[in-house]
């Protein structure tokens, strides 16, 4: 150990050792009463004296040290990323693939009981194999594991033959076919997204953040507007309520590809292409389109 460092370590522990004298001095001396100044005799106001910074003189006898219980070893490494090294974020070696894991959070928010056997079927029909951008594979994957899911579910999700009606007219065999159907079609639904959401081109993810940015700017324009008294109704101001959109930008997406611009209405101007019905924090579906 280099020497200048031990003389560190033991200049620290001797400054500890003399730290409880020296706070309870410092007490002692905070607890003395102090005499109030004298009047100024030219102005009958109190004269400036001094003012003791006690906090500050407390303050000064901690001693912030290098600690005595852990290895001075640690204290020897002084490369520059020493501290990048210690806030990094350990990389996994291990676990699931990205797709799986996905998947697996999924239904562990929807279907917890369910999350081992969804995840049986899944690596069964070869959905470990499939890269998360890979729209063929995840089409291609769809039917094959809705159909061994159905028939593992078939098996986990029985036995209501003997059971009473869940609720007045419907069975348990009924309730029974019903959560498998759910569990079905999230899974299934889950897939579809996946394979839409590797089918966006550079371009179309360009136009989605775009899109987000802009619905973001004009709902905090708005949102002036309103609370400054410009949106008027009559002569006054509006009385009612401004909904915002906030957190719901990410819905520009979903007129991405709808049939909308210029190119789908006609030359005598009736329209030919998708139509929307936005209701409240809708606006980035308006702006899309």
């Amino acid at each position: 150990m280099a020497p200048e460092v031990l003389d560190e370590i033991e200049r620290a522990s001797l400054e500890m050792r003399a730290l409880p004298a020296r706070i309870s001095e410092t007490e002692k001396d905070a607890a003395t009463p102090r005499r109030k100044p004298p009047l100024s005799k030219s102005s009958g106001a109190k004269a400036r004296q001094p003012r003791e910074r006690r906090w500050g003189q407390y303050c000064s006898t901690r001693v912030f040290s290098l600690p005595t219980n852990v290895a001075p070893s640690i204290w020897q490494d002084t490369s520059p990323n020493y501290n990048e090294r210690r806030m990094a974020r350990p990389v996994p070696t291990h676990g699931p693939p990205p797709l799986t894991s996905r998947l697996g959070a999924f239904v562990a928010e929807q279907h917890p009981a369910l999350v081992r056997a969804v995840l049986e079927v899944f690596v069964a029909a070869g959905g470990a194999k499939v890269k998360p951008r890979d729209k063929t594979g995840l089409e291609a994957l769809r039917p094959v594991f809705r159909r061994e899911l159905a028939s593992r579910l078939y098996k986990e999700v029985s036995g209501g033959e003997t059971l009473d009606e869940t609720t007045p007219g419907v069975s348990a065999i009924r309730r029974l076919e019903q959560a498998r159907a759910q569990v079905l079609d999230a899974c299934d639904g889950w897939l579809q997204r996946e394979a839409i959401a590797a089918s966006l081109t550079h371009d179309e993810r360009k136009e989605i953040l775009r899109g987000m940015c802009l619905t973001r700017a004009v709902d905090n324009r708005l949102k002036q507007l309103f609370m400054g008294g410009e949106v008027r109704w009559g002569v006054k101001a509006f009385p009612g309520k401004g909904f915002r959109s906030l957190g719901q930008e990410a819905i520009y997406a979903g007129g991405l590809r709808l049939k909308r611009g210029p190119t789908f209405r006609g030359a005598d101007g009736a329209w030919n292409g998708d139509v929307i019905a936005p209701m409240i924090r809708d606006l980035g579906i308006t702006l899309a389109m």
